[in-house]
């Protein structure tokens, strides 16, 4: 087998690579690895090695001091205190911390603190102020109220003995402990006894200190004089009270007008109307409610009636012309607000709520004539 030419290779100018240089270059290449080789010996990193036990003192050490600094920052910590902890004074109550969650304090100025503090202090010196002369002022009302009763009164011992007669009667009156103790000192004593005892069933009898009587005001009416007082009953309390005198020495009050009488509660009649006649006290206002039954304005006269303890009304009607009719109209004329009225329900009205007016009792609160009748 022939040998093979060997190929002879060209640099750029086309010139041949002897075989010298070659060998040269072979030597150059040799050396400069052994020189990167001894070089990488020489600077060699050095061989780490993991010691377990090391390793783990140190993680210990870390968590120490973590839980030292947690420790010393964490104010309910349950570890024992030194000395200077205890004392120190800008310490933090952990039972108060919570409670400061979310809380704003409002400073007020002190100027605003000041004026409310004078404004409370003059409403009490004025509050005390009156308290002092209150007393003294009713005393100097019950001397002018004398006054005006000696104007009445024939000569001194007259007035004397009815202003007496009047305190000590209104006083005794309302410290009756019983109906019978009550009934000295009313009206029409022998008629009230049985209204007095349906009243008081539902109603307690409570005995009441008077203080003193004022407001002594005289009431002429026919042939009969009433004095219409004002009873003072301790904690600024009044209640009017009308007295009839029979003479200087005796006067009676008037019951009915005082508790405001009523045979049934006004709200109960309104609401079972009863057929039987009743006498209730009642302010007539003129009402224009002509309808059903009473359609007829020439034969009927209408008025709204108002009961001071309800706001429930009904629509009286009266004959027009009539003695009731004229009454009731003449006492509105005078100004009179109050008065007693005969009011009856029937069975032949349609009309809700309304009623016949078939007796003016008395054209006042109060009755001149004791009752004739259950129903007067």
């Amino acid at each position: 087998m022939e040998e093979e030419e060997e190929i002879i290779k060209l640099n750029p100018q086309g010139n041949t690579v002897s075989r010298e240089r070659n060998v040269r270059l072979a030597g150059m290449k040799k050396g400069r690895l052994e020189q990167l080789s001894n070089f990488a010996k020489k600077n060699k990193a050095p061989e780490l090695r993991v010691l377990k036990e090391q390793t783990e003192d140190i993680i210990e050490e870390i968590e120490a001091v973590v839980e030292e600094k947690r420790r010393h920052f964490f104010e309910g910590r349950s570890v024992d205190y030194n000395i200077d902890e205890i004392l120190h004074t800008n310490s933090i109550d952990p039972d108060t911390m919570e409670k400061q969650w979310g809380s704003k304090k409002w400073n007020i100025p002190s100027g605003w603190v000041i004026l409310f503090s004078i404004l409370i202090l003059s409403a009490l010196g004025y509050l005390l102020y009156l308290l002092m002369h209150m007393s003294e002022y009713e005393d100097q009302k019950i001397e002018a109220d004398k006054e005006y009763v000696s104007e009445y009164a024939a000569d001194s011992e007259q007035e004397e003995t009815l202003i007496k007669s009047i305190d000590a009667t209104v006083r005794q009156y309302l410290a009756a402990a019983s109906i019978g103790e009550k009934l000295r000192h009313v009206r029409h004593a022998d008629a009230m006894k049985t209204r007095m005892e349906t009243y008081y069933a539902s109603h307690p009898l409570t005995p009441i200190n008077c203080h003193g009587v004022t407001n002594y005001n005289l009431l002429s009416i026919g042939n009969k004089t009433f004095w219409h007082v004002v009873a003072h009953l301790g904690n600024h309390l009044k209640e009017g009270i009308l007295v009839e005198q029979l003479s200087y020495t005796e006067v009676k009050v008037d019951w009915e007008s005082n508790v405001h009488y009523q045979p049934m509660e006004w709200t109960q009649y309104v609401g079972e109307k009863p057929t039987v006649s009743m006498a209730f006290r009642v302010n007539p206002e003129p009402a224009f409610h002509y309808q059903g039954e009473f359609l007829d304005e020439q034969r009927w006269a209408c008025y709204k009636l108002k009961e001071k303890s309800s706001e429930l009304t009904l629509a009286g009607f009266v004959l027009r012309n009539s003695a009731a009719h004229l009454a009731i109209e003449q006492s509105l004329a005078e100004g009179e607000k109050t008065m007693i009225l005969r009011l009856q329900f029937a069975t032949a009205i349609k009309l809700p709520n309304s009623v016949v007016i078939d007796k003016v009792i008395s054209s006042k609160v109060f009755r001149m004539e004791p009752p004739s009748s259950p129903i007067d």
